[in-house]
């Protein structure tokens, strides 16, 4: 802002897109820490990875991912539960990157870090860029949206696409 203009409340100024840009890297140094000590699957998420796995072997939607609590898979039996969309999304990822639960949690970090900026995007069109900024850091260290954003399920991915 110059001089002769004056200070608008609840706006952030030249420092809008320096405070962003640490609120957005502070989120994804927190999401990537977890993502890297993330190694035992969860049942949904070995649900998802199976079902984008058969996809890719034209097995259609099923799955014989039962839990690692189990010692023996059980036949393999058509996906009812999982809504389709997200293992579609892993199968076209897995077939870039091969199947590997990496890849997958990768889509959830980045669609975790997408959350942070489409909160502080929904919180200036709804508020100002203050409110949108508190808004958005709370979202980059909210400890379950950290957690959530390394595991391979829709949580992050669905949280980005309603905000967007």
């Amino acid at each position: 802002m110059s001089a002769d203009q004056p200070e608008v409340a609840g706006h952030l100024g030249r420092w809008r897109a320096p405070l962003l840009i640490a609120v957005l890297a502070v989120g994804m140094v927190l999401r990537a820490g977890v993502v890297s000590h993330h190694v035992a699957l969860d049942y949904d998420e070995g649900r998802y990875l199976d079902n984008a796995v058969n996809l890719m072997k034209g097995r259609g939607l099923a799955t014989n991912y039962t839990s690692h609590f189990f010692r023996q898979a059980a036949p393999l039996h058509p996906e009812d539960i999982s809504s389709p969309v997200y293992p579609y999304l892993l199968a076209a990822t897995f077939s870039v990157t091969g199947p590997d639960p990496r890849a997958a949690q990768l889509l959830s970090l980045l669609a975790g870090s997408l959350v942070i900026a489409l909160t502080f995007h929904l919180g200036c069109r709804l508020f100002d860029e203050r409110t949108a900024l508190l808004a958005a850091v709370l979202v980059a260290l909210n400890p379950d949206f950290v957690i959530l954003s390394s595991w391979s399920m829709t949580e992050m991915l669905y949280g980005a696409i309603l905000l967007g």
